[in-house]
């Protein structure tokens, strides 16, 4: 008995009497809803990959991938520090640099070559040629030319170093930065008789331990073999290196006990601005681009305060479904982030702006008190609640003070509506709430009232997200009343999911979603043209900003009691 998946089996085919079976997908798919706690954050660090969003989930994960927190603007780890002090815990990290990042290195030099074969009884003309001390490249990575640098067309692998007696092996660190420099190389005898074990180790990090290497073999070829070990592993033993590269030179010296150091690694990070963190969108993206595709519901430019980048921060934050939060300058005052704003042309939900009263936090990794950007605090916070939730009036952590706090001034009444105004955001102590940091206002910088809230960005791409992934299955099947009930229905069940949630619903009564498709909105014009339409209307909740009590006290204000019996 032939068994099939749905539409596999030609039916005017079937020739041969038999049963034929056929699996029916459930014609009511569910959606499970996107992620929304992704975080995405660009700046600067000592080590890592640049330009390549990595997943980190803790301050040991930040650690272990890139090194320390830095006391430096830009930097990365602070922003992710501070984000984890809210409960952010699924981060996509993209470090940039300015360009001149070097990394780390360390060489085992030669003190000896291979002296040419001699014949003295041959005659001169039959005297065999001095052997070339250019090995024969037995790596897989192939022959590359001679250099120090990184080789464009193998990126991973530096370049063998043909030509260079001078050199038994060259090391290299995985990724450019000052981290590199805490990097041991330790060349031991191995655990067989005759081989020899190689050791790289980092603070911090298990140690790559790479042993019985080079048995029975002599020569420069033991060199090769050790570089091959560290580029690529030991079949059923370990893996290749995470933190060191390898190049063989022309060196035929045997090897010594051994322990180098790696010096010279560099951060990149002198000169990092806000083009350098935005980025470019190309075939290699950079910055702010190398976040497409990786989730992030939220993301921010550490400590990014130039206006010049806001404008693609919203259309990036617009194409991908992201909600970007950014910061004016440390110090400025109302009127100048009101201008600046202005000036900028940002009208968008797509874009959370912070006024530029900056943060000062306790640095516990570097033992000081620093001024950073309140981005971190914010979209921490963010990421860390439910889509339908705003940040108004939560409490933020890990704060010391703000420059306006530190100086005992609190923001008046009119301040305040100054900001809320032209939509900026701002932290303040106290808030609504009590005596805590937190955000005072929860707006975008939208000027439609409708559309100006925390909520409404994050829900609004959060359901457009879904949708947009859970869909595309109905793409490529026939247009039938079924399958326009199926879609429909696929639809309703995940935004009732979301009433039954308390996520979305319509306060005085009325439904909360309704799902339009039909031969009304699909006439057959349009159907014949490959169109299937489907109108979704939703009803977020409000959220409460203004909660106004009407108070009537006096002497002479009557009061009724009614008492009421349980029928």
């Amino acid at each position: 008995m032939p068994i099939s998946q749905q539409g596999a089996i030609n039916t005017t085919a079937l020739i041969v009497p038999n049963v034929y079976v056929q699996i029916v997908s459930p014609r009511v798919m569910l959606l499970n809803g996107v992620p929304t706690n992704i975080l995405g954050i660009v700046g600067a660090a000592q080590w890592g990959p640049v330009n390549a969003p990595v997943t980190v989930g803790s301050m040991a994960d930040y650690a272990r991938r890139f090194g320390a927190i830095c006391p430096r603007r830009y930097d990365l780890g602070t922003a992710v520090a501070a984000a984890v002090l809210q409960g952010a815990n699924n981060f996509r990290c993209v470090r940039v640099t300015d360009g001149t990042d070097t990394a780390a290195r360390a060489v085992i030099p030669a003190t000896e070559t291979e002296p040419p074969e001699k014949q003295p009884d041959e005659p001169p003309s039959k005297k065999k040629p001095k052997r070339p001390q250019t090995p024969v490249d037995e790596s897989p990575i192939g022959i590359h030319p001679p250099g120090d640098g990184p080789t464009d067309g193998n990126p991973g692998y530096p370049p063998r170093v043909l030509d260079d007696s001078t050199v038994c092996l060259k090391l290299e660190s995985r990724y450019t930065g000052t981290l590199g420099n805490l990097t041991q190389f330790t060349l031991a005898p191995g655990s067989k008789k005759g081989t020899w074990r190689a050791t790289v180790s980092m603070p911090g990090l298990m140690p790559e331990v790479f042993d019985n290497l080079a048995e029975g073999i002599t020569g420069n070829t033991r060199w090769i073999k050790i570089a091959q070990a560290v580029n690529q592993g030991i079949s059923g033993v370990r893996g290749a290196s995470e933190l060191i590269k390898a190049s063989a030179g022309a060196g035929t010296d045997a090897p010594k006990d051994t322990t180098l150091t790696f010096t010279g690694g560099s951060d990149g990070a002198d000169t990092i601005d806000g083009a350098v963190l935005l980025g470019q969108d190309g075939l290699s993206r950079t910055g702010l681009y190398a976040l497409r595709d990786t989730g992030s519901r939220i993301a921010m430019l550490t400590d990014c305060a130039d206006p010049a980048t806001w404008s693609a921060q919203v259309a990036f934050g617009l194409s991908e479904g992201v909600y970007m939060i950014a910061t004016g300058p440390s110090g400025e005052s109302i009127d100048e982030a009101i201008q600046t704003k202005e000036n900028a042309g940002i009208d968008s939900y797509a874009m959370k702006l912070l006024f530029g009263d900056w943060v000062y936090f306790n640095d516990t990794a570097n033992g000081t008190v620093r001024l950073i950007s309140p981005q971190g605090f914010v979209a921490g916070r963010l990421s860390s609640l439910s889509p339908e939730q705003s940040s108004l009036n939560k409490p933020l952590y890990g704060i010391i003070g703000t420059q306006q706090s530190m100086r005992h001034l609190t923001y008046s009444q009119a301040e305040l509506q100054q900001l809320a105004q032209a939509g900026i955001d701002l932290i303040t102590n106290p808030i609504p709430a009590g005596h805590s940091f937190g955000v005072r206002i929860g707006h975008n910088t939208a000027s439609c009232a409708v559309t100006n809230g925390d909520n409404y960005t994050r829900m609004t791409h959060y359901i457009a997200s879904t949708l947009s992934t859970g869909m595309g299955q109905y793409v490529g099947r026939l247009q039938s009343p079924t399958e326009r009930r199926s879609a429909q229905a696929t639809i309703s069940a995940f935004l009732a999911n979301m009433e039954q949630q308390g996520m979305i619903g319509a306060v005085n009564g009325g439904p909360a979603f309704t799902v339009q498709i039909d031969d009304q909105n699909n006439p057959d014009e349009r159907v014949a043209l490959g169109l299937m339409q489907a109108d979704v209307k939703v009803v977020y909740l409000s959220v409460i900003e203004k909660f106004l009590i009407n108070v009537e006290g006096g002497p002479s204000v009557k009061i009724e009691r009614r008492s009421t019996q349980p029928q």
